[in-house]
């Protein structure tokens, strides 16, 4: 339940209906009762506040229709970004489609969703977002490292196409799409960015403790890598029990 804050300069009979509307809003907005919201919604003295959360509940409880009500109000930007980050995962996209109509997001609360969705199942609305505004480099680092981790490989490409990532987490993707054998990920990350030698070396060690045989290839098609990792991921091939063809492409290559 969501009530208003008490406010010194109303009468307590009225800030007393006034916590009891905001409470009979939150119930209807639970049993999904469009009719009752409209008919609580035409009282008077529901604060800035009221509202904002009951976009946030009507977003994470997926009831769409209500949602539209609501967004016929002016919505402070912070509750529209926290309705954004907390959709419901069974309407997930038809709410976020709503709340981008709406607009008034930040790029904080944008790329905090992006980031969050790159770790659900259902990723349809992340296009969305990437091409209604903008995601800072870190959140866009944040999402590509969870997308290569789980393979999400259809997503990406967008998902780079809309902007930077910073080094840390392009790294951070590409040794995680090696050590797990990712390899469509793999390529697409190399192909837009070349590797520094340790940068590479390091993914290559990723790549021999998990056994990945065509990644070891994929990376050091790209170019060499020092002999102190070559040498390293020798011993831990050798360690971890993957010999025969990865050895042979780490001292062939």
């Amino acid at each position: 339940m969501f009530i208003d804050d008490p406010n010194p300069l109303l009468h307590p009979a009225m800030a007393a209906r006034n916590a009891l509307n905001a409470g009979k809003l939150s119930k209807a907005i639970c049993d999904g009762d469009l009719e009752r919201v409209r008919a609580i919604l035409y009282c008077p003295g529901f604060s800035d506040k009221t509202i904002g959360y009951a976009v946030v509940a009507a977003s994470t409880q997926g009831r769409l229709e209500i949602l539209q009500e609501l967004l016929q109000r002016d919505i402070p930007s912070e509750y529209i970004g926290m309705a954004l980050n907390l959709s419901h995962a069974e309407n997930r996209l038809p709410i976020i489609q709503e709340l981008l109509r709406y607009g008034n997001i930040s790029t904080f609360h944008r790329g905090m969703t992006v980031w969050l969705l790159a770790q659900e199942e259902d990723l349809a609305p992340l296009p969305e977002l990437l091409r209604n505004g903008t995601i800072s480099e870190e959140h866009r680092g944040l999402a590509l490292w969870h997308l290569a981790d789980r393979n999400c490989a259809s997503v990406v490409p967008e998902l780079l196409d809309h902007g930077q990532v910073q080094d840390l987490y392009w790294n951070r993707a590409v040794k995680c799409a090696a050590h797990k054998g990712h390899n469509e990920i793999l390529q697409e990350l190399l192909r837009r960015k070349v590797l520094s030698p340790d940068d590479r070396g390091m993914a290559v060690l990723c790549a021999c403790k998990g056994g990945q045989y065509e990644s070891v290839q994929m990376l050091l098609s790209q170019g060499g890598i020092p002999d102190e990792y070559r040498e390293r991921a020798v011993a831990l091939a050798r360690e971890e029990g993957h010999l025969g063809l990865i050895v042979f492409e780490l001292y062939e290559g």
